[in-house]
């Protein structure tokens, strides 16, 4: 009987061992994933940035050209007198 113990202790010790191991491996898997998931992220921010700016560029220039042309369009002679003769006569089919 005493030999039986005395091989438990052994397995005990070789199980924990194992389950330790085994831990120790899922958190490193762990701290690995959420250190390339951070990069990735990173990269691909650095990848967007420049083109985030040239869209916003891009739609202040296209904004700054509607307001002009409705500037342009409100201070232009033949709207006014449209808009005059609209106001005069909103049922004038001519408009």
């Amino acid at each position: 009987m005493k030999k039986a113990h005395h091989f438990i202790a052994p397995r005990r010790h070789w199980a924990a061992m194992f389950a330790l191991a085994t831990l120790l491996i899922i958190v490193m898997g762990l701290v690995y994933y959420r250190y390339e998931e951070n990069h990735i992220r990173q990269e691909k921010y650095h990848e967007l940035a420049p083109i985030a700016e040239l869209k916003a560029g891009q739609i202040l220039r296209w904004r700054q050209e509607q307001l002009a042309d409705a500037r342009r369009l409100a201070n232009s002679p033949l709207t006014r007198k449209a808009v005059a003769d609209w106001l005069r006569d909103p049922s004038a089919s001519g408009l």
